[in-house]
């Protein structure tokens, strides 16, 4: 071993051993650990094995090629307290929690997973990603939107496939004009004041200012407005729906409706129902027949005492006039005589069966005789109007 040397014999097995003799062991060995000329365990003959395990457990093993802990996901580097300086990295660093705190100074490289956070320098190379904040600064190279092929930014100028979402802090934020001026309906505009626009600077367009002073507050969207693309009414035709608060369901109604302004106009004023309408679905009396009932304040019920009458409009005509009750009617219920049989009573002023009671019940003669009487209404000779004469039969 490089740095020792046994200098006394006396120290084996059986001998006395004499403090000298130990005291000189001792020095050796001591020389042999001197931080720059004691044993080195390089490998090489004589001064020992590397050392590759340290650490109270031999936590840690240190190979040509890295230092790794023997325990997975259990040992830290360094502690809140007590920190390195500085860390130097060749090539990557790769880490399966996240990076908590600030980063100072220029990062080179590639930076895989999220950023939250401040970045404040110069960044050179690729961010792939969602970028949340505030970007204060140049950007010299493309910037796609979240769909990775719409161009924000295209090579540090504007792009022209995609819109910019997000605040911008720079000299958008505090330009009064544009750096071109731009002409607007043959205007020359570059932001700093108003353009006045004519009429007759917009190609193509024939309405004058009054006509288009009608789009004045309007609100309509462009698919409003479109409804009335095709639209032949005038504007008094139009203005006929002016105060309709009827639904499109309502308005549905109508589709298909033949009839004029003047047969719609007859349900002017009225109220009745759906239901109490179709009352006339399947109705093929006309205005005329149905106005005879114009007027009309029977009821359901006394209406209905006509169904099933066949009499004819004439012999209904009959009864104009009659001033009878239902009871002096129903006397004829059950009369078979004639309208002639009837008519023998015509004049009758009294009871007939008073009359009768009222006349001689026996006729008699002046003359004694026998046979058979017989009243004869002749008028005989001699006779005068009112005398009942009768011939005696013998």
């Amino acid at each position: 071993m490089t740095g020792y040397t046994r200098n006394n014999s006396n120290i084996s097995t059986g001998n006395v051993i004499r403090a000298s003799d130990l005291n000189g062991e001792f020095d050796d060995i001591v020389t042999t650990f001197n931080a720059t000329s004691g044993h080195t365990h390089d490998g090489t003959s004589a001064e020992g094995a590397p050392i590759t395990k340290v650490g109270p457990a031999q936590n840690i093993t240190v190979s040509a090629i890295g230092v790794t802990p023997s325990i997975h996901d259990q040992m830290d580097l360094g502690t809140s307290a007590l920190r390195y300086k500085a860390g130097y990295f060749q090539g990557n660093v790769v880490t399966a929690g996240n990076f908590t705190g600030s980063v100072v100074g220029d990062v080179t490289g590639n930076v895989t997973g999220d950023v939250t956070g401040n970045v404040t320098g110069d960044l050179t190379g690729n961010v792939t990603g969602n970028v949340t904040g505030n970007l204060t600064g140049d950007a010299t190279g493309d910037i796609y939107a979240s769909d990775g092929t719409s161009k924000i930014l295209e090579n540090g100028t504007d792009g022209t496939d995609a819109t910019f979402t997000g605040n911008v802090t720079g000299n958008a934020d505090t330009a009064t004009t544009l750096a071109t001026a731009r002409n607007i309906a043959g205007q020359s505009f570059d932001g700093s004041a108003d353009i006045s626009i004519a009429t007759t600077d917009l190609t193509d367009v024939t309405a004058s200012a009054t006509e288009i002073n009608v789009l004045d507050g309007i609100t309509a969207t462009t698919s409003e407005l479109n409804i009335l693309d095709g639209v032949t009414s005038t504007a008094t035709e139009l203005n006929i729906l002016d105060g309709v608060t009827a639904s499109t369901t309502e308005l549905n109604i109508l589709d298909g409706v033949t009839a004029t302004t003047d047969e719609l106009n007859i349900l002017d004023g009225v109220t009745s129902t759906a239901t109490e309408l179709n009352i006339l679905d399947g109705v093929t009396a006309t205005a005329t027949e149905l106005n005879i009932l114009d007027g009309v304040t029977a009821t359901t019920a006394e209406l209905n005492i006509l169904d099933g009458v066949t009499a004819t409009t004439a012999e209904l005509n009959i009864l104009d006039g009659v001033t009878a009750t239902a009871t002096e009617l129903n006397i004829l219920d059950g009369v078979t005589a004639t309208a002639t049989e009837l008519n023998y009573v015509d004049g009758v002023t009294s009871n007939i069966q008073t009359q009768l009671d009222s006349k001689q019940a026996t006729l008699t003669s002046t003359s004694n005789g026998y046979g058979t009487r017989t009243v004869s209404t002749s008028d005989p000779s001699g006779g005068s109007d009112g005398d009942i004469w009768y011939v005696v039969e013998s």
